[in-house]
């Protein structure tokens, strides 16, 4: 999705390793993944990273989509939290 980072929008997965619920996993929050394989959990509202470490140097373009785009964030966010629903 960009040269330096993916963003990560999907639905939580349910299979033996994860079995979080969205509802039971808040703050709302996306995944960075690095070119390098670095991860970040980041929230969606304030943009911090929830868990992980990356090099700033490769998340800053995926973070200034996230700004952009927040709405689209949120939105999706609720979509997957209504379907565990």
């Amino acid at each position: 999705m960009f040269a330096r980072a993916a963003l990560v929008l999907e639905p939580p997965r349910h299979d033996a390793a994860r079995t979080r619920h969205a509802r039971d996993h808040q703050p709302p929050h996306f995944h960075v993944i690095t070119r390098k394989n670095e991860r970040i959990a980041v929230v969606v509202e304030t943009l911090i990273i929830l868990a992980g470490e990356a090099d700033p140097r490769d998340t800053a373009e995926a973070f200034a989509w996230a700004r952009e785009n927040r709405k689209e964030l949120r939105s999706r966010w609720q979509s997957y939290s209504e379907e565990e629903s």
